[in-house]
């Protein structure tokens, strides 16, 4: 494995086929990606209401086609040819919406080759390493984990960098460094035979 991505997405709903990715950041080694992707269908209010997102802040936005390879891309030359993605809750939701959104990309987009990717899981690692009793309400949201190793609520919630950044926090975290990598296992169907 090379260097770590740490990862988030904010989507227009939970069903990683229909709905859209509207907004993904990372950082890895020091380095951000950050990219609004316009919308194929209109936002859901409850989803806007969650995330912060409206018709407006992805009007002039670039399409997941144009976006997904480029967030690829970076990964490759920021964290080298087997990099480690890691989500909060990623093995449930951010890496399942990035496995259909690529999927459903044609099949010359140009997409960088991998030696090998992996995925870890924050949530896992954390919900095996901190108890209920220490978080707010008992509840293993991202929130109320960061809450629990670093006294206060993170900035920013909900909104794709904000969430990144707590979330390289907990994964740098004493506590759990070496525990979220613990979860890491191989990534296969992110992108087409013969690129990793």
């Amino acid at each position: 494995m090379d260097a770590t991505v740490v990862f988030d997405l904010e989507t227009g709903g939970l069903d990683a086929r229909r709905d859209d990715i509207l907004s993904i950041a990372a950082s890895c080694n020091g380095k951000a990606f950050d990219a609004y992707v316009r919308n194929t269908q209109p936002i859901p209010a409850a989803a806007s209401a969650v995330n912060g997102i409206f018709e407006a802040d992805v009007a002039g936005a670039e399409p997941w086609s144009v976006v997904g390879p480029r967030f690829l891309r970076w990964v490759r030359e920021t964290a080298g040819p087997r990099p480690v993605l890691v989500a909060y809750n990623g093995f449930r939701f951010d890496v399942p919406f990035l496995k259909a959104k690529f999927a459903a990309l044609p099949p010359d987009a140009s997409l960088p080759v991998f030696e090998e990717l992996f995925e870890a899981d924050a949530y896992v690692a954390a919900s095996r390493h901190i108890s209920r009793c220490e978080t707010p309400g008992g509840k293993m949201s991202q929130a109320a984990v960061y809450q629990a190793l670093f006294g206060a609520p993170p900035a920013g919630q909900h909104s794709a960098r904000g969430d990144v950044d707590a979330l390289d926090a907990i994964v740098r975290h004493d506590r759990l460094r070496e525990v979220v990598m613990a979860t890491a296992r191989p990534l296969a169907g992110l992108v087409p035979a013969g690129r990793t």
